[in-house]
């Protein structure tokens, strides 16, 4: 630690402050060349001053030197480097609770110090979460993040937790990974262990990801998530008990998207001995779930991959698309009240489901679809089965044809190597009036093909702009789009670091008889085709598209 006496001076700008924020956490991330030649790259700033290795030295250190809003670099927050450092400022007349992440208490002085950060969101490392830490304290750390209400960050590496993530009643629930998803096959005895990894290392009877209260939350968001458990586990990996408010002015109550779930080393279990549950929702107390989104959700090894109890409440217009399932017992089991119709699963969609079943275990009462009491009106479409085996069946329902919509759905064995492929595919964005975009950093994404139908992902960065203008078009299918497709709706794209405005949005659209996704920018009531002229380097975009083949 070594101090740099300057002259005071207020930050210039908003901006400025940004650039510093960003000017730490390289520091942080590289604490010798931080350590080396900080004191140098600081040479025309007057208002930091002071540089500890980690959060014990700052809060250790006298304040009460230091004027307000003196602001100071930490390079971590147990030692240099492990990402929960940062720029702090001083504020000597701060009586803000200090909650072990943003605000921190001096030992030595009244006043606190205060995290200077213009994300909008926290990261698990500032509360002391790391990639192979001990368990109980990630555990602690990630509920310390999620009882701020703000967005929290889960870095890419594998977080040992033994205590389920509960977050606080009286704040949102979000919880985002760093990566997309790209497509995986599970072999026996495989786990994946690469992306942002939540590995449950706790008693068997307790559910992983299980935010409680939720009639006090606005929003429940799971984003680019997998977590693990193991295979004596009997409960959920992800479990929602209750419903957000399901009109807010924040969208959709509970929005999951990119959702990995799995049992490791599943293949040391029985299928008959297997208890756990991918997704678990169980709404009770007379609670609506209304306009939930599920969009790409992986299971692999459960005994049921998602579950729905409907019994005491109602589950209604909610969408569960782009689902990939392998060496499950049951793909999903639905149950709604069989006295009340008033409690029921009704009027939902769900699309664009791929499941491999589990090779025994099958009967007459337990078909991959189990539908049980008041489950009426529901939309199925392009559901894919293989591997089905006994005498089990496809869906178990009194009520079958009320419920079921036979649309490109294959029973049995696959009948050739064919039917299910997988691999990477890469991209190119094309300006279609004139310039050039490139996306040299990222251009690598996933798919996989099941019978004629195609699920595509992947997170595209752009690197280069050159007077781009017009519509966009991503060009690399890994096969080339079927006649019938411009009616497909399974194209889900997000954009980054792009300018666009209050009331639009980025759609986009596969084009039939190509290996291209058209993207737009949409209006309300109009396209806005002149997309490519808002992107600039460092935009991102993140796609999910489903199609068929001919």
């Amino acid at each position: 630690m070594g101090s740099i006496k300057r002259k005071r001076e207020d930050f210039s700008s908003d901006s400025e402050i940004r650039w510093w924020i960003m000017f730490a956490v390289m520091l942080s991330a590289l604490p010798n060349i931080g350590s080396k030649f900080y004191p140098r790259l600081l040479a025309g700033r007057n208002d930091v001053g002071i540089q500890f290795n980690n959060i014990d030295e700052l809060c250790k250190y006298n304040a009460g030197s230091f004027e307000e809003n003196h602001v100071v670099l930490v390079l971590g927050r147990n030692r240099a480097g492990d990402g929960g450092g940062g720029l702090f400022r001083w504020s000597p007349n701060s009586v803000d609770a200090a909650d072990g992440g943003r605000i921190y208490a001096s030992l030595d002085a009244q006043g606190r110090w205060l995290r200077l950060d213009s994300s909008g969101r926290v990261d698990v490392r500032w509360y002391g979460a790391s990639a192979g830490g001990k368990p109980g304290a990630n555990a602690a750390a990630i509920n310390r993040a999620l009882s701020t209400g703000m967005p929290v960050y889960l870095p890419n590496g594998c977080f040992n937790v033994d205590t389920s993530l509960v977050g606080s009643p009286q704040h949102d629930y979000m919880l985002v990974g760093q990566d997309t998803f790209e497509g995986y096959t599970k072999n026996a005895g495989e786990n994946h262990v690469t992306g942002s990894v939540l590995n449950w290392v706790g008693r068997v009877d307790e559910h992983v990801i299980a935010p409680w209260n939720t009639s006090q939350m606005n929003k429940i968001l799971l984003s680019n998530i997998e977590v693990q458990v193991p295979p004596a586990m009997t409960t959920s990996a992800i479990y929602i008990v209750g419903a957000p408010p399901y009109i807010t002015e924040y969208g959709a109550g509970v929005n999951l998207r990119n959702i990995r779930a799995s049992v490791r080393d599943y293949s040391s279990i029985s299928l008959s001995d297997r208890k756990a549950v991918g997704i678990e929702i169980d709404l009770g107390d007379s609670r609506t779930a209304f306009g939930w989104r599920f969009e790409g959700v992986y299971m692999f090894g459960f005994e049921t991959g998602i579950k729905i109890n409907a019994t005491h409440g109602w589950f209604n217009g909610n969408a569960i698309r782009d689902v990939l399932m392998y060496q499950v017992w049951r793909a999903a089991k639905l149950v709604a009240s069989p006295q009340d119709p008033i409690y029921q699963i009704s009027g939902n969609y769900f699309s664009n489901w791929q499941v491999q079943s589990a090779r025994d275990g099958f009967n007459t009462a337990t078909g991959v679809i189990s539908l049980e009491g008041h489950v009426v009106k529901n939309t199925w479409s392009n559901l894919t089965v293989w591997d089905i085996v006994g005498s089990g069946t496809m869906v178990e329902h009194a009520n079958r044809p009320s419920n079921w919509v036979n649309d490109n759905i294959f029973i049995g064995a696959a009948p050739d190597s064919n039917l299910v492929q997988g691999g990477q595919w890469t991209a190119t964005i094309f300006p279609l009036t004139s310039g050039r975009i490139a996306c040299a950093r990222i251009n690598v994404g996933r798919f996989y093909k099941v019978g004629r139908q195609v699920t595509v992902t992947g997170r595209f960065v752009v690197t280069d702009v050159e007077g781009a203008v017009g519509q966009l078009e991503l060009r690399g299918l890994p096969f080339k789009v079927g006649e019938g497709n411009e009616y497909c709706g399974s194209v889900s794209i997000a954009g980054s670091g792009i300018h666009t405005q209050d009331g639009t949005q980025i759609a986009g659209f596969v084009i039939p008889g190509t290996n291209s996704i058209r993207l737009v920018h949409v209006q309300t009531g109009d396209f806005t085709y002149d997309l490519a002229s808002r992107v600039k380097v460092g935009t991102e975009f993140t796609i999910s598209a489903t199609y068929f083949t001919n």
